[in-house]
């Protein structure tokens, strides 16, 4: 049976909706700032309201599909690998030298990304070469709602946030979703606790990215499929990350881009002080940057590196300064060729590529760095009964152009080894 309570921590952040405020420049002007929350207990601040700015309305609370946060569960004989026919869509983060990656997984045929999808998280003390218990969030409504599409981010207090969407009405997405939050207060400890979940916006989160020493978090409440159930809310919104207080507030909105009904951006600052920004569109990616200083956006262009296929991105900088992309390398628009780019005068140019996996089949990186510098990609392979992938690469070895080694198995589900 589900665990309902096993990992909770009462009474630290409970049904906290976050305070989102509008800002000025390019997007208009900014409401007058809604009073701080009072701090509770041991100083997670009290639930607040939501009030106006961008694109949801004066004191928005949560109406989407989804009411009640995921529930943490610990039951490996209902949620383990021999159970799954489905996991996909990973994501990682560092904290300390521990390296966390978090994953979604089904149980059942003939689809995965439907009702009843549920989060995974397990963590790696030693460099991936072995892997914690799994730590499972499942929709408080199994038969109605779904988890997925996570995004984790190691906070600047050290605390580990977990973004993903809940999808309810007993369809895979719901035309809003919801854009959710748990936080692992302790992420370094021998046993992680959990806070309770809370929703934040609507739409799919994706990886937040520094902005002139701030944490932006864009979310992506898409036009497809079908119309967005709160059209005049829906777009790339991104939001300035207030992690003491655990608000954000609107920043700016990305103009929609043609054949991208699935947006998923990858954003990064230039030295310049721009932003540019990778979409997904259905002919591959597409890049558009800010004027340096502001957030007016120019005019969407084709990726020109080389042929990408139609599928999410992952882009950030090295600490040596440069552009890491890793995407599918492909003139199919297959997803397939998984390569590592690399870039040292901000994505004019992509001489350094290295393809990490030929398979087709391959998708969803994602990127972090290990303690020692070392680049570190996740990606999913075959989704059904595939796995999720760990690569490890040294970045001077990569300009160099030596020999890599092999990514390793993280997970694979119930049917054929990857």
């Amino acid at each position: 049976m589900m665990d309902r309570v096993t990992g909770w921590t009462v009474g630290r952040c409970a049904a906290l909706a976050l305070l989102v405020t509008g800002c000025g420049g390019d997007d208009g002007p900014a409401p007058a700032p809604a009073p701080a929350p009072a701090a509770a207990p041991g100083g997670t601040p009290t639930p607040a309201p939501v009030s106006g700015g961008g694109p949801l309305p004066a004191n928005a609370v949560n109406d989407s599909w989804v009411q009640q946060p995921p529930v943490l569960s610990m039951d490996a004989a209902v949620y383990g690998p021999q159970r799954r026919t489905f996991q996909a869509i990973p994501t990682m983060a560092v904290t300390g030298n521990r390296i966390w990656l978090a994953y979604f997984g089904y149980n059942d045929l003939p689809t995965g990304e439907v009702t009843g999808t549920y989060q995974i998280l397990v963590y790696s003390d030693d460099g991936g070469a072995t892997w914690s218990r799994e730590f499972y969030l499942v929709p408080a409504n199994p038969a109605t709602d779904r988890v997925g599409d996570a995004r984790l981010w190691a906070a600047p207090d050290g605390k580990l946030w977990l973004f993903y969407l809940q999808s309810g009405n007993g369809v895979t997405l719901d035309t809003q979703v919801g854009a959710w939050v748990t936080i692992i207060s302790d992420p370094e400890t021998a046993d992680p606790q959990f806070e309770r979940g809370f929703w934040f916006a609507d739409g799919i989160v994706n990886s937040p990215f520094l902005y002139n020493g701030e944490w932006i978090v864009p979310v992506d409440y898409f036009f497809s499929p079908g119309s967005p159930r709160r059209i005049q809310r829906a777009g790339q919104h991104l939001y300035r990350v207030d992690w003491r207080n655990r608000r954000f507030s609107y920043v700016s909105t990305i103009p929609r881009s043609a054949r991208a009904d699935f947006n998923e951006p990858a954003l990064v600052q230039l030295r310049d002080g721009s932003v540019m920004v990778h979409n997904r569109t259905q002919i591959g990616n597409v890049v558009r940057t800010t004027t340096p200083g502001t957030w007016n956006w120019g005019t969407a262009q084709p990726f020109t590196g080389f042929p990408t296929a139609s599928s999410r991105s992952a882009l950030v900088r090295s600490p040596s300064g440069r552009l890491v992309l890793v995407t599918n390398k492909s003139n199919t628009l297959q997803r397939e060729n998984m390569t590592i780019a690399l870039s040292d005068d901000d994505g004019r140019t992509w001489p350094v590529q290295h393809t990490i996996d030929v398979r087709p089949g391959v998708s969803y990186p994602e990127i972090a760095f290990a303690p020692d510098g070392d680049i570190l990609v996740v990606y999913d392979f075959g989704r059904f009964w595939g796995a999720i992938l760990l690569g490890r690469y040294n970045e001077e070895s990569l300009v160099r152009g030596e020999p890599q080694a092999a990514p390793s198995v993280v997970s694979v589900g119930r049917g054929p080894r990857a």
